[in-house]
Order: structure tokens, then C-alpha cells, then sequence
């Protein structure tokens, strides 16, 4: 029964993953951003959905699990809310893949570089879930929480990625703006 109730979680969640309506929400959020190119706009979301995951593993790791106390259901329900960014994630990351062709270098490099943490940021998060199902009385072990941690630092690499990517492009932007304003010729 407990493994059912959280089959139907990651079930429920899929389904809200690939709706329409989220898919739709995300499209329109790169469409705000008119001076952003798409794949600019996509980094920014995964660098937003990197951040709920952080956030969720740091709930994770800060949990106190007694060995009597059936804290497995709040954990089912936080690791179902982590699953969901990072599927997002998953297809936020093909999208980039599928433009990669027309970006420009320093996007192609990001986008290179996002890739392992991304696929280890899911197999992390996966194993997570696979032990939840399995030891719902152990969450106090250590695997769990190695997993949970592996989890905020696979979150925290892409969080800290994206903003330094970020922080390039603003300063390149602010370069080309000074040598304008000076009059420079590059």
C-alpha cells in the first residue's frame, strides 16, 4: 500500500510535468524577456528549478529521522516535489540541446558544461526515491542522507553555474556599452 501511494505521487506529478498548461507557463515566461536569447531564457529557468531542488534537499539533509517516528510520507512528498524540478530540468536541457546549433559559444559552452550535473542530479534523486520505497524505517541511515546531499550539491553546482554564466554575459554586455560610449573599435 505504501509503495502504491507513492507510485501514484510520481504518477500524478509526471502528468503535471508534461501537461499542456505547465509546458505553456514556461514557454511564455522566455517569451517576456525580449532582449534574451531562448536559450539565455532557458538557463535562467533551469538556474530556477536547480534552486527549488537545492532547496528541497536542504529540507532532506536538515530532516531529524527517529528510527520509531513514520516520517516516510513528508519525505515521499518533498522527494516528489524535487522530481518534478528536476524532470523540468530533464526537458529544459533537451530544449537546450535542440538549440545548441544556433547559440553562441559561450551558451554552447554552458550548455555543455550544465549536462553532467544534470544527469547526476537525476540519477541522484532517483536512488533517493528507490530508497524511500525500499526502507521507509531507515531514513536516518546514511545512504539516504548522502543521497539527499549529493542532491543539494548537483542543485547548487547548476544554481552557481548559471549565475556565473550570467554574470560573464552582463559584463561582456557592459564592456561593449563602455567602448561604445568611449568610442573604442574593437
Amino acid at each position: 500500500m505504501k509503495h502504491e501511494y507513492l507510485k501514484l505521487a510520481l504518477t500524478v506529478g509526471l502528468i503535471f510535468v508534461f501537461s499542456p498548461a505547465a509546458l505553456a507557463r514556461s514557454a511564455s515566461a522566455c517569451k517576456s524577456a525580449r532582449t534574451a536569447t531562448e536559450a539565455s531564457c532557458l538557463l535562467t529557468r533551469m538556474k530556477d528549478q536547480a534552486m527549488r531542488v537545492r532547496q528541497v534537499s536542504d529540507k532532506l539533509i536538515g530532516q531529524d529521522h527517529n528510527a520509531w517516528d513514520n516520517f516516510w510520507q513528508y519525505d515521499a512528498s518533498t522527494l516528489q516535489r524535487a522530481w518534478t524540478d528536476v524532470n523540468q530540468m530533464d526537458h529544459t536541457l533537451y530544449r537546450l540541446r535542440t538549440l545548441q546549433a544556433t547559440c553562441s559559444t559561450s551558451e554552447k559552452r554552458a550548455i555543455n558544461l550544465l549536462v553532467p550535473s544534470v544527469v547526476e542530479l537525476n540519477d541522484t534523486t532517483q536512488s533517493a526515491i528507490n530508497y524511500l520505497n525500499q526502507n521507509h524505517l531507515a531514513l536516518m541511515f546514511p545512504a539516504y542522507k548522502q543521497d539527499a546531499q549529493v542532491m543539494y550539491s548537483k542543485a547548487n553546482r547548476v544554481v552557481t553555474f548559471v549565475k556565473e554564466y550570467q554574470d560573464y554575459v552582463l559584463e561582456r554586455v557592459r564592456a561593449r556599452e563602455l567602448k561604445s560610449d568611449l568610442g573604442v573599435v574593437s
